[in-house]
C-alpha cells in the first residue's frame, strides 16, 4: 500500500498544522502496517510508514493521506490485540514487540528493519 500526505495534523489534538518533520504534503509513502482502533465508540484509522527522517516511526492517522495503490502487503496478517484490528508482519503483532524495539533491543530492531526492507520492496 503506498499513500500520498494530502495535510499534516498534530498527532496529539488532531487538528491541521503547517508542516512535520516526519512528514510533508505531497509525499508519498509505502505503508509498513495498519491499525483500526476504537476511540469514542468510532473506530479510527492508524498507519506505520516509511518517513522522511530515520527515526522510530510513529503512527499516523489515515485522514493525513489519500490511498495511491491499495495493495495490501502479502506479508501482512490480520490480529486483534486489545481492541485494536493489527495489518502488519505476524512478527509486529508479538506481545511486547514495540516495547522491544522502542528500547533499543537487537533482536527486535533488526526484526523491524528487516521486514521493512521486504514491505518497501514489495511490487504487488
Amino acid at each position: 500500500m503506498i499513500v500520498k500526505c494530502i495535510q499534516t495534523l498534530n498527532d496529539i489534538t488532531g487538528k491541521k498544522v503547517d508542516s512535520s518533520e516526519r512528514i510533508h504534503v505531497g509525499g508519498t509513502y509505502r505503508v509498513l502496517s495498519m491499525h483500526l482502533k476504537e476511540l469514542d465508540r468510532k473506530f479510527r484509522a492508524y498507519i506505520r510508514i516509511v518517513e522522511d527522517i530515520k527515526i522510530p516511526p510513529a503512527l499516523h492517522s489515515i485522514e493525513q493521506f489519500d490511498i495511491v495503490d491499495p495493495s495490501l502487503s502479502p506479508l501482512w496478517v490480520v490480529g486483534l490485540h486489545g481492541g485494536t484490528l493489527n495489518f502488519s508482519p505476524i512478527e509486529w503483532q508479538r506481545q511486547g514487540f514495540w516495547e522491544d524495539y522502542f528500547n533499543d533491543l537487537d533482536e527486535a530492531v533488526g526484526e523491524f528493519e528487516r521486514l521493512k526492507l521486504l514491505i518497501s520492496a514489495d511490487e504487488n
